[in-house]
């Protein structure tokens, strides 16, 4: 989307609703062009780290979200991958738990999220090889599309979560830069084949 190449707003993390709101109409009070706020880490509770649930300070996410969207001003939140209780690797969960990976993306999306990512930040062939799951890169990458397009449906963008490959590259390691390059593709295929609108690179 066009609004995307715009100037995003982004600091180590919001603490509460009412702090994030008060930037954002502060921008717009000032006539400052900034077309995306973006909601970093911790804005659940501190008991249960990594969860898709906004905390205390956030009582009303989607009239947070409202608010942001009159001031014509685009959401952007920090997803942090919360370890399901006997999981090897979280990114199974695409083709493990499929339900509640469907949960989460629905909650976005009710939440009036513009983008939802895929559940595969750590989906690639050297991420997954770890767990004893490169067999599998295509059919997570696959079914984690197919999963948040099922939710996203048509005004939802969803974006092909892809992070970094844990390795080095030469000259500081083994790993070529076709290697690397062919290692991107297989995850970017998967995604692309269950129905990803475009990539987000992660680091």
């Amino acid at each position: 989307p066009r609004w995307a190449w715009g100037l995003w707003q982004s600091r180590e993390r919001y603490k509460t609703q009412e702090e994030l709101l008060g930037v954002a109409r502060d921008y717009r009070k000032r006539n400052i062009p900034i077309d995306g706020m973006v909601q970093d880490w911790q804005y659940w509770s501190p008991e249960v780290w990594g969860s898709h649930a906004f905390g205390k300070g956030y009582p009303d996410p989607k009239a947070m979200a409202k608010e942001l969207h009159d001031l014509n001003f685009h959401w952007i939140i920090s997803v942090w991958g919360k370890f399901d209780k006997g999981s090897k690797n979280y990114d199974e969960l695409d083709i493990r738990s499929p339900d509640l990976i469907r949960e989460v993306h629905r909650d976005y999306v009710k939440a009036e999220a513009e983008v939802i990512e895929t559940n595969t930040f750590g989906a690639s062939r050297t991420k997954l090889t770890s767990f004893g799951l490169e067999s599998q890169v295509h059919a997570i990458n696959k079914a984690a599309a197919e999963l948040a397009r099922k939710e996203a449906g048509d005004n939802v963008l969803v974006a092909g979560a892809v992070g970094p490959l844990g390795i080095r590259l030469e000259p500081y390691g083994p790993t070529s830069h076709d290697e690397a390059r062919a290692i991107f593709a297989e995850q970017m295929q998967g995604l692309k084949d269950g129905g990803a609108d475009f990539f987000i690179l992660e680091t």
